[in-house]
């Protein structure tokens, strides 16, 4: 679903509780990509994605692309190096 009319945004949004607070995505020359997690009064994930101009200069038409989600929980492996280890788990 895409929202185009700030107040109709305002209205939809209105009493969401944040999971994931607002961040950039990716920057181009002109724009900025921003993406945000809110929860519903039901308990449904929602996605919102919108772009913002990168300078004062560019108008850019408001727009939210509005995504149900859910919440997946991942793990993941990184390696580090001994030192690093040792050093955060000895005393």
């Amino acid at each position: 679903m895409t929202i185009t009319d700030y107040e109709e945004f305002e209205n939809y949004a209105y009493g969401m509780e944040t999971v994931v607070e607002e961040h950039p995505v990716d920057k181009g020359r002109w724009t900025t990509y921003f993406e945000q997690v809110v929860k519903d009064k039901e308990g449904k994930y929602w996605l919102l994605e919108w772009e913002s101009g990168s300078t004062e200069y560019q108008d850019i038409d408001f727009s939210v692309e509005v995504t149900e989600v859910f919440p997946l929980e991942v793990t993941q492996t990184v390696y580090v190096t001994k030192e690093k280890y040792n050093d955060k788990h000895t005393t």
